[in-house]
């Protein structure tokens, strides 16, 4: 089996600089349990997809406007530390607030950048470091909410 290049592959949905070598990937797969090192799995909508029909997959890169919590978890694992951990909290209150028609779609990203921008920050975190930052970041965001 030729081996290809994840760089390749990769180059319109990873933001330049996260990729810091150019793996070789053995397989892409659609198959959850075939998943093993050197694999990608990719998912795809609906029960199967059928490669056979689309012998050849585009990659573009993301629209960081109309996606701009992605350009935020970029922006969180450059800085390192507790960023991330923040993110998710926050997103995690947001999204199910949503869920719950208690805010808009909207408020989502807003709710995550007001976490983001006023939360303590640990550069390099213990265990204890990340269950702080996750608690502060669901306060904050339910803050923003109004929950």
């Amino acid at each position: 089996m030729e081996k290809i290049h994840a760089s390749k592959l990769l180059a319109g949905l990873v933001p330049a600089g996260f990729l810091t070598s150019d793996p070789e990937v053995e397989l892409v797969t659609t198959d959850s349990r075939e998943v093993r090192p050197g694999c990608i799995f990719v998912a795809f909508p609906g029960e199967r997809f059928d490669f056979m029909a689309h012998p050849q997959l585009t990659f573009a890169g993301v629209d960081r406007a109309k996606y701009p919590a992605l350009e935020i978890a970029c922006e969180c694992l450059r800085r390192r530390g507790t960023a991330a951990c923040t993110m998710n909290g926050a997103n995690e209150v947001a999204v199910a607030a949503f869920l719950g028609r208690k805010c808009a779609w909207l408020d989502i990203v807003r709710a995550i950048e007001y976490a983001l921008g006023r939360a303590s920050f640990a550069a390099a975190p213990t265990l204890g470091d990340y269950a702080e930052a996750n608690d502060e970041a669901r306060r904050l965001a339910a803050e923003y909410l109004a929950l």
